[in-house]
């Protein structure tokens, strides 16, 4: 493999693999923010909404207002220590996924502040459809509990097994595309391979696809 494809390979799976909304009032607009962490992209949604304790069946993300989620290549976004073989695996032939769950309190951008992170409107119902996409990515078992794997990246976090499969043509920032475009969100997920086709992608949006009630 050439210098110039094995650059292609970590930086399309760095942000994949390691990163370390309020509605506003007198609307039925909803807001769910993305972190951009570099490479990676990531969901933040009210944990009151998402309703961890029901959806994931577990006490362990209580009392904490928001929850981050992201989708991504099993091995690399777990892994330690990094690898061109774990890239290369992971983008040029399917390979599983998981989800990640972070649960914090405070403000989206203070809690990530070497973050960009930006706010999606979206209608209530597009953001019901947005969350049952989210719900929809974790792998449960035959009593339609999620699967857990090991605890995750940093704070309060955990790794489940996910669904799907990670490879070129879908990448942790495709997945968030993809979630957004369930929401009825304009935005479109084939070029949205890297961090940067997402953000650039919501900046022309002009905060979302809901506008505030006069």
């Amino acid at each position: 493999m050439g210098p110039l494809l094995r650059t292609v390979a970590i930086f399309l799976l760095l942000g994949c693999g390691i990163a370390r909304a309020d509605t506003p009032p007198g609307d039925s607009c909803r807001t769910v923010y993305v972190a951009d962490h570099g490479w990676h992209t990531g969901l933040i949604v009210l944990a009151q909404d998402f309703k961890p304790r029901a959806s994931l069946r577990t006490t362990f993300f209580d009392d904490k207002r928001w929850i981050e989620l992201g989708w991504g290549d099993a091995a690399f976004y777990q892994a330690e220590e990094t690898s061109y073989l774990l890239a290369v695996r992971a983008l040029f032939s399917p390979t599983d996924a998981v989800m990640h769950v972070y649960a914090f309190d405070g403000k989206p951008a203070v809690n990530f502040p070497s973050s960009t992170v930006k706010p999606v409107r979206m209608t209530a119902a597009g953001y019901r459809k947005m969350l049952a996409f989210v719900q929809a990515e974790f792998t449960r078992d035959a009593e339609g509990a999620p699967m857990p794997v090991k605890r995750g990246l940093y704070g309060r976090s955990y790794f489940f097994e996910g669904e799907g499969s990670y490879s070129l043509a879908r990448t942790c920032n495709t997945w968030t595309a993809e979630a957004l475009q369930a929401g009825g969100v304009a935005i479109d997920p084939s070029d949205a391979t890297t961090s940067g086709g997402v953000m650039d992608q919501i900046a022309a949006l002009d905060g979302g696809g809901c506008a505030p009630a006069d």
